[in-house]
């Protein structure tokens, strides 16, 4: 047995173990052996305790069969291997050194868990005396009762197994031949068996011309994937020359067969000791072929030659064609031109068996035809250039070229090295060129380079223009003035040496220190209306104001102007409309605010018979009130608002209202 074999057989075993054997209080586990019945009496594997196992048919009563009781010493168990190996002759014993290894579990920790991958052996488990072979059962079904006891006649656990037919069939899933390769003085071949699988097989052989099979004792191996298993056989004793044929008999873990695989024949004659006396390959005249020549030192033997291709050396070689090996030649004229393929050969002999790769022959060839252009459907203008997208109707491609004209003059020029772009049903290209420009519209035309190095025409001419930042130029000549109420602003328009100039902007800020330039022209001024007129300006206030152009690509100039004045009034206006509202402790007071002008407004309260008092302030803002929260309950209080300007000067109070708080 090889190593892989055992560790098979033995995580089978474990899978039984953990499995089948696993038992309930009142649940034991029996299995119909080849020679009888196995029974699994308990978990335990000591001397301190005595199974008693009774038997009955559908019917009868209850019958002792047998008392077992675990070996007292380490040779007893290792007679018990003896003897009870005898009944499992597909499956090992344990070594001698392993042997001893199980024992020392066994009488440490006295539990079938203890003996690692030897926990599930039948052999194993019969001869520590944690379960029986009842071979004395004749053809009918069975219970088995399973009552331990300790060392003082006490019961410890009884349990009943499940009905058990003897005799009764295995059932395995079939085992189906895969391959086998052979050597000198060696034939190896591998199985797949499907769920259930096997725990063990049987290896049986026959020479084909004489027709008998015979078992025999080849190395086996196994390896478990999912729900089937591979299995490896291995012969040894073999004549040379000679045609066998093998089946494979399926085993349980009780030593009961199933159904046997078919009959797979094999020889160790090698395949592969064929002499590959010469191969060539080679471009024929200036056309699409390339013609590969071989010649066998002993075609006899074989029955077809398989010819293989690839663009790579080592790896990717497909079958492209299957020729007798009488023919010695094969053109092959589905290749693309100025491409190397690598030729390999593979031959299969009068039985099946089909040799490793040839060495290697490689060609090229080339085209004069000049490939179709591409299809430029698209161009389409972005935040960082022109995106491209084409289609390619040339099967023999190399790669594109780009052209481009600048964006004034009709000639094209290319613009990119060849665009080796991988196949793709469309191709894309962004053109982020430095030199474009957003205020200009390109010309794009594309061509194709075939792997023949030839190029095609040009494709149809699309044009698209960069959405990429544009700066028109900026106002000049701006002047300020104060006009009446407001504040008016000219300017030169400067759209008639640049016509792409669209209107303009005007913003506005004040002094103070965090103010920013606001935009306070609702839309573009069009390119006419070089003027503007703010209306919306405080009195007393300076200001500083800058013109920008648009052009009609959505670009904006740089400020122009930064001019500051200031427009001179009189007295503030006092606010209007003030409304009291009690609310709990509290009085809210509301008022309409004054539209430009202000910078803000103080609240003042009185009683009746005292001097006004300023109890709070409030910044200019479009919703503006106080909330008094200084009052007591039953006065009569009166309120009145002034407005207040950046330098703090106060208006005028303003409408005066009145309210008894808490009546």
């Amino acid at each position: 047995m090889t190593k892989n074999t055992l560790m098979f057989i033995a995580a089978a075993l474990v899978m039984a173990a953990q499995g089948s054997f696993a038992q309930k209080q009142t649940d034991t586990y029996a299995a119909q052996h080849r020679s009888g019945i196995f029974v699994m009496i308990g978990t335990k594997v000591n001397n301190r305790t005595t199974a008693a196992i009774e038997r009955m048919t559908p019917g009868t009563a209850w019958k002792q069969t047998a008392a077992v009781t675990g070996p007292v010493s380490f040779d007893a168990f290792r007679n018990n291997l003896t003897t009870y190996g005898m009944h499992f002759p597909d499956y090992p014993l344990p070594t001698p050194e392993e042997q001893k290894k199980i024992w020392e579990k066994a009488e440490r920790y006295g539990i079938v868990d203890s003996l690692s991958l030897w926990a599930g052996s039948p052999t194993v488990l019969l001869a520590l005396g944690a379960a029986l072979l009842d071979t004395t059962v004749v053809p009918g079904t069975y219970t088995y009762r399973v009552t331990v006891k300790d060392e003082s006649g006490k019961t410890v656990s009884t349990a009943l197994s499940r009905e058990t037919k003897f005799p009764q069939a295995a059932q395995f899933g079939a085992i189906r031949f895969l391959r086998y390769r052979a050597g000198k003085d060696f034939i190896y071949s591998e199985w797949l068996a499907k769920k259930p699988v096997p725990n063990q097989v049987r290896v049986f052989r026959a020479d084909v011309n004489v027709g008998r099979f015979e078992r025999i004792d080849a190395v086996k191996g196994f390896t478990k994937k999912n729900d089937s298993a591979f299995i490896f056989i291995k012969d040894t004793v073999i004549s040379p020359a000679v045609r066998y044929a093998y089946f494979l008999e399926p085993i349980n873990l009780f030593e009961n067969s199933g159904a046997s695989s078919d009959t797979a024949q094999m020889t160790n004659w090698d395949i592969n000791a064929l002499v590959l006396q010469e191969f060539t390959a080679a471009n024929v005249d200036s056309g699409n072929t390339i013609r590969l020549r071989y010649k066998l030192s002993d075609p006899g033997l074989v029955s077809v030659v398989k010819i293989f291709r690839s663009v790579d050396a080592d790896k990717g070689y497909a079958l492209i064609a299957e020729v007798p090996p009488n023919q010695q030649a094969y053109d092959d004229n589905d290749g693309v031109p100025m491409r190397k393929y690598y030729y390999r050969l593979k031959f299969t002999d009068l039985y099946g068996n089909e040799s490793g790769f040839s060495v290697r022959g490689f060609a090229t060839y080339a085209s004069q035809d000049q490939p179709f252009a591409p299809e430029l459907f698209s161009a389409e203008g972005t935040k960082r250039g022109v995106l491209l997208s084409w289609r390619n109707y040339e099967a023999n491609t190399d790669g594109f070229y780009i052209y481009r004209n600048d964006g004034i003059s009709p000639a094209l020029e290319i613009v990119s090295p060849m665009l080796r772009l991988k196949p793709d049903s469309v191709y894309t290209y962004l053109d982020s060129s430095k030199a474009l420009r957003g205020n200009r519209f390109y010309s794009y035309a594309l061509r194709t380079e075939s792997t023949s190095h030839v190029k095609s025409g040009y494709s149809d001419t699309l044009m698209a223009r960069p959405l990429l930042p544009t700066a028109p130029p900026a106002p000049v000549d701006v002047a300020l003035s104060v006009d009446g109420d407001g504040m008016r602003l000219r300017w030169s328009d400067v759209s008639h040496p640049d016509d792409e100039v669209a209107g303009y902007l005007v913003y506005r800020k004040d002094r103070s220190p965090r103010s920013e330039y606001k935009k306070i022209t609702s839309s573009v001024l069009a390119v006419n209306h070089n003027y503007f007129v703010d209306t919306t300006c405080a009195p007393d206030v300076v200001y500083e104001y800058a013109v920008t152009s648009c052009d009609v690509f959505g670009g904006e100039s740089g400020k122009a102007g930064l001019l500051t004045a200031v427009r001179k009034s009189g007295a503030l206006p006092p606010p209007g409309a003030l409304k009291l509202y009690p609310q709990g402790k509290n009085i809210l007071l509301r008022w309409d605010p004054v539209e430009s002008g202000v910078a803000g407004y103080a609240v003042y309260r009185y009683v009746r018979g005292t001097v006004p008092v300023r109890i709070g302030t409030v910044k200019q803002q479009p919703d503006v009130e106080f909330t008094d929260t200084k009052v007591e309950k039953g006065k009569l209080y009166f309120y009145f608002i002034r407005t207040t300007n950046a330098q703090g000067k106060e208006s005028e109070p303003g409408p005066e209202s009145s309210v008894r708080f808490g009546w």
